[in-house]
């Protein structure tokens, strides 16, 4: 499975470029969708056909989770990523419990669907993740109410004990811009920082992209494939500069 990030700092237009990128490659699966045929070619062994597309992702979850799917496949991660654990432990960042277990669900439900469409998904499609390990770094590290404890080792150490992606697609945007863009959606701010004043969501945007920046410093050292772009930029664009760069995808197959 080759794995393609979207890296960027809310407001970037992750979302946006996603969808623009999957309409114009065909050969391109979302982690979900991925995750979700995966999980009906093994449950089900494709017996109903096409059906999946209509299955809820929540019913197959909680069928892979009382089947025993779940637990095998973190087992499976946990040898292959044995620091990981480690590596994300909170309780060095942060004394706040209700973050610690709100970050800790969201690194739980991407390990399983990273896992299960690792192990189990039979296409040969590359997968395209909005928000995957190198994006929850921000999360782990940056508390929407505390200064940042983390270190450079500290994003040097997580970087070592998750799986990185193979390509990065990071959409550069500057943290003002990006604040009056989230004003514009239906949704604003994320639910962490929706209580927060246009100063404090700039600010801690601000902290948001620094540690993204490292991240990508981190992985470009590595040789990682990382795309930059100007988020300014249409996704018509976005997607031009991305073809001219890319390591991963042919020619489009969508026009």
């Amino acid at each position: 499975m080759k794995h393609i990030e979207l890296l960027g700092i809310p407001g970037s237009g992750k979302t946006t470029v996603a969808s623009y990128l999957q309409s114009t490659y065909s050969q391109v699966y979302s982690l979900s969708d991925s995750f979700k045929q995966a999980l009906f070619d093994l449950l089900l062994n494709g017996r109903l056909g096409s059906i999946h597309s209509k299955i809820p992702i929540k019913f197959l979850e909680f069928t892979s989770r009382m089947t025993g799917v779940t637990d095998w496949c973190f087992n499976d991660f946990l040898i292959k990523n044995p620091n990981v654990f480690y590596s994300i432990d909170m309780k060095r960042f942060t004394d706040d419990i209700d973050r610690i277990n709100s970050v800790a669900n969201g690194l739980n439900s991407l390990i399983e669907k990273y896992n299960v469409t690792s192990q189990f998904w039979k296409k040969d499609q590359p997968v395209l993740i909005e928000e995957g390990f190198a994006h929850r770094a921000g999360s782990v590290f940056v508390h929407p109410r505390q200064k940042s404890r983390a270190s450079m080792e500290h994003i040097k150490e997580y970087s070592k004990a998750v799986p990185m992606p193979d390509e990065i697609l990071y959409l550069q945007i500057d943290p003002v811009t990006a604040e009056e863009r989230m004003k514009s959606r239906k949704t604003a701010y994320p639910e962490s920082y929706s209580s927060f004043s246009k100063d404090e969501m700039i600010h801690k945007l601000k902290q948001i992209d620094i540690c993204l920046s490292t991240i990508v410093k981190v992985l470009t050292e590595e040789d990682t494939n990382v795309v930059r772009v100007n988020a300014k930029r249409s996704p018509k664009d976005i997607l031009s500069v991305y073809q001219s760069n890319t390591s991963i995808l042919t020619e489009p197959s969508r026009i």
